[in-house]
């Protein structure tokens, strides 16, 4: 399982750090004109840092390590010994181990009560999504195990 893990940790952190890069530089397109020195960071996160850039630079990687963790730890739904249950509860301890200590630390959760409601609209909203794609494999499953049940059942009667 863990093999299968390391190309999507691979993959989760380049297109999360990626998505994160181009969405920043677009927010900084357009705020930058109004006001030249803003970045898109949190004020007591960029304080930890020598250059308001650097900030931006490692709330990047922060990103993508949120997204290592939603795409490596996707494996343990291809796992035939854990119930979905299980798996849930696994992959919901392995997202929230990254996401919660990245919040806090990068977006002030801590500090911005509207950050944890942000934050926990966005996880719930992810988590609503793996279910709902979960769901909808599973129904296509089923129409597919039901399909060709009721053609071997049309070939038995003949």
């Amino acid at each position: 399982m863990f093999r299968k893990a390391i190309p999507r940790i691979i993959n989760g952190f380049m297109y999360g750090t990626a998505l994160t890069a181009a969405i920043t530089a677009v927010i900084m397109a357009f705020v930058t004109k109004t006001h030249p020195d803003a970045v898109p960071v949190v004020p007591e996160f960029a304080a930890h840092f020598t250059s308001p850039y650097t900030a931006v630079l490692v709330q990047c990687i922060m990103s993508g390590l949120i997204s290592s963790a939603f795409s490596g730890g996707s494996v343990v739904f291809e796992s035939a010994h854990m119930g979905r249950l299980w798996q849930w509860v696994t992959y919901f301890a392995i997202t929230s181990a990254v996401y919660i200590p990245v919040g806090l630390y990068c977006w002030g959760a801590v500090i911005y009560p509207q950050t944890r409601i942000s934050m926990l609209i966005s996880f719930s909203l992810t988590y609503f999504i793996m279910w709902i794609v979960e769901y909808l494999i599973c129904k296509k499953n089923i129409s597919e195990i039901n399909a060709e049940l009721q053609k071997l059942h049309s070939m038995k009667g003949q």
